[in-house]
């Protein structure tokens, strides 16, 4: 799905730009450009050519700042728009705020402004689509669904809108037909839920990459580009067996992605968090979510594999009552099993074994079948809380 319409400009369509390596003089220009920006903003000067110009490139740059970065420009605008009132009120900085806070992944507060941007000036299409835009990136499809409506209620003759109309409502009925619910499922008191992952999802996926080696871990792949994404997300959603799910945060949308590999009765899971949401016990949210779409799936075992060191993922396995299986493989690898209706029992160890085997063949059919060997010293404590 195509992004936000620019604020101030002709509508591009564009997607996010894609992180790039910055070097310390640039990303020192970049600041500076962008606290210039905020000056102007806080002027309520929207509309000269400086601004537009510092406005592009703050927005080519959104997607690839830290976490500690978008928590400082979010804050900013808060601050410029808590002194908005009465500075041009001729021009909709609501709407340009709005289009700031998405492109760096606060949607939730994108919505926010966007919806001022409406009180304020009224009804528009572009702003509609735009709440339609983030509130599918935050996986709320109903009110998606409304807002993208009312855009083409307002502007029939454009035809890009009712095509992303026909997108939204298919990837809904997808959502409902692979996961048994067309919403996505948060736990009590949780800033997580769990939601079909779509191609839509692929740039912010990109951002959760982060740390390489901990995305090696979790035995997910790397993507080098928005399009391997894409690929990658479009062949899970192919495959009957597989259900890609995004790990959706209530405020700042996809933040990881959870995979199921379903075999009849059996299930292998695999995860990762994005690195700005590490130690935050997101782990044991999104591996408990995860299990909930299986016990919906009709799935009985939940089996994941896990590499010795990626300690955090054995915590967080214990602490949703993931049994750690008393044998390894050569290459050291660490298994673990939940029975959805209860604890692994004695009487279960062999059948618990010969429902891995298969399921590992069905997962990976090309690969030669593991080795299993008993661990000469017992697991550390890993019932610790994420």
């Amino acid at each position: 799905m195509s992004f936000l319409h620019p604020s101030l400009a002709d509508d591009s369509g564009d997607e996010f730009v894609h992180a790039s390596t910055q070097t310390e003089v640039a990303s020192v220009k970049q600041d500076r450009d962008a606290n210039e920006l905020f000056v102007l903003l806080h002027q309520g000067d929207v509309a000269s050519s400086r601004c537009v110009l510092l406005r592009d490139r703050f927005l080519a740059r959104a997607p690839c700042m830290h976490k500690e970065q978008r928590d400082h420009w979010s804050a900013a605008l808060n601050e410029v728009w808590a002194q908005y009132l009465g500075v041009r009120e001729d021009r909709d900085l609501a709407f340009l705020l709005g289009n700031l806070a998405a492109r760096f992944f606060r949607f939730r507060q994108a919505s926010f402004f966007f919806e001022r941007s409406l009180n304020l000036w009224g009804e528009n299409g572009a702003t509609y689509y735009n709440l339609a835009v983030v509130h599918w990136q935050l996986a709320e499809h109903e009110a998606a669904q409304v807002y993208l409506a009312r855009a083409i209620e307002l502007q029939p003759a454009r035809i890009f809108y009712q095509e992303q109309a026909q997108k939204l409502a298919h990837f809904a009925q997808l959502c409902s037909a692979r996961l048994f619910s067309d919403h996505s499922q948060r736990s009590t008191d949780s800033p997580l839920s769990v939601s079909l992952l779509g191609p839509h999802h692929a740039q912010v996926l990109l951002r959760c990459q982060g740390d390489l080696d901990l995305t090696r871990l979790a035995r997910v792949p790397t993507w080098k580009d928005m399009g391997e994404a894409q690929l990658w997300i479009r062949r899970q959603l192919l495959d009957p067996n597989v259900r890609p799910l995004a790990l959706v945060h209530r405020e700042e949308g996809v933040i990881g992605v959870s995979v199921l590999h379903v075999h009849r009765t059996t299930a292998h899971l695999c995860y990762f968090i994005g690195k700005d949401f590490r130690g935050q016990g997101l782990g044991r949210q999104a591996i408990q979510l995860s299990c909930d779409v299986a016990s919906r799936l009709k799935v009985d075992e939940v089996f994941a594999i896990v590499d010795p060191t990626n300690e955090p993922s054995r915590r967080a396995l214990g602490s949703v009552k993931f049994h750690h299986l008393p044998f390894s493989d050569q290459n050291a690898l660490r298994y673990y099993h939940k029975r959805l209706g209860g604890p692994v029992t004695g009487s279960d160890a062999s059948s618990t074994v010969r429902s891995l085997k298969e399921l590992l063949r069905r997962v990976n059919p090309h690969t030669p079948s593991p080795k299993f060997m008993a661990e000469t010293s017992p697991a550390a404590d890993e019932r610790a809380a994420c």
